[in-house]
């Protein structure tokens, strides 16, 4: 039997540059290690190559291949972005015709959250760990979290304050002082940043930072008291996309203050509008630049 055609090897009909070619979704068990407390996740990795005009296609089934033998040789690594930069890397070393490699890694985070008055419930968070190797030796790093929690509308708020304060005139000095009622929506909110070389970006840290600034995450059990404590708390301070975003965003300026000029950081904010049939979006993309 003669050897079949490396039909990857040939010319293509329009020779072109192929950013992007690879494999996505692919689903795996991993062990994640982070300051001596191990994780076991179900990730979800996308691993791409760039090729050569001149080439018809890559070698996809080597994706898979670098992934396993990568996991297989550092079954607990530091970070699900570390993991990510060593397919991109192993990506190079075995595509010899591609001179950029990208890798994302995406994983539920469960963790235990403490209710108060003895109690706890499990909460499920996002984290994702992005990486990009270039032949030249450049490389880039993101860790990012996505989570899901709570926010009130300001601006229908007021307007409530106002329509409340003529229909009851008596009252209006007291609704000066207290929330009013208000729509309030499910919101995700994202944060991704880079990690300069030789930097630490915890993913534990970006989810207390999205927790101290807007009411999440969202929990699977409340009892009465902590329902009526969590709504007033959204009430107390309603805010729109635009204040989760500037508000998360100050709060990386300032905590990663030390880290270079330059470093890039994405904050998204997007609410699942409960009185319109769209959701409200905000983004900010910016550097952490010293003062």
């Amino acid at each position: 039997m003669n050897p079949p055609r490396d039909v990857q090897k040939e010319r293509p009909k329009y020779e072109m540059e192929v950013s992007k070619v690879g494999i996505k979704g692919l689903e795996l068990p991993i062990d994640i290690e982070r300051n001596g407390i191990k994780n076991h996740l179900i990730a979800r990795i996308d691993l791409f190559v760039d090729i050569p005009a001149e080439r018809k296609g890559a070698d996809i089934s080597r994706t898979v291949e670098i992934i396993e033998q990568a996991i297989r040789e550092k079954p607990v690594s530091d970070g699900i972005e570390n993991l990510s930069m060593d397919f991109a890397k192993k990506s190079l070393e075995r595509f010899e015709y591609s001179s950029t490699a990208t890798s994302s890694i995406f994983a539920d985070f469960f963790m235990k959250i403490n209710q108060g008055n003895g109690r706890t419930t499990t909460v499920k968070y996002n984290i994702f760990g992005d990486a990009t190797a270039h032949r030249n030796g450049n490389t880039e790093k993101f860790v990012g979290v996505k989570v899901l929690g709570i926010n009130a509308c300001p601006c229908a708020m007021e307007t409530a304050r106002s329509i409340l304060s003529d229909k009851f005139p008596n009252a209006a000095d007291s609704m000066e002082n207290i929330p009013i009622i208000t729509h309030n929506q499910r919101n995700w909110i994202t944060i991704k940043m880079e990690i300069p070389e030789g930097r630490k970006v915890e993913a534990i840290d970006l989810i207390e930072l999205i927790n101290s600034s807007v009411e999440s995450p969202l929990l699977p059990m409340l009892k009465r008291m902590g329902e009526g404590e969590l709504v007033v708390r959204v009430h107390s301070k309603p805010m729109f996309v635009e204040d989760i975003v500037r508000e998360i965003a100050f709060k990386l300026q300032t905590k990663y203050h030390d880290f270079p000029d330059g470093t890039r950081f994405k904050v998204i904010s997007q609410s699942e509008e409960s009185i319109h049939p769209h959701n409200a979006y905000a983004e900010i993309q910016s550097t952490i630049a010293k003062k």
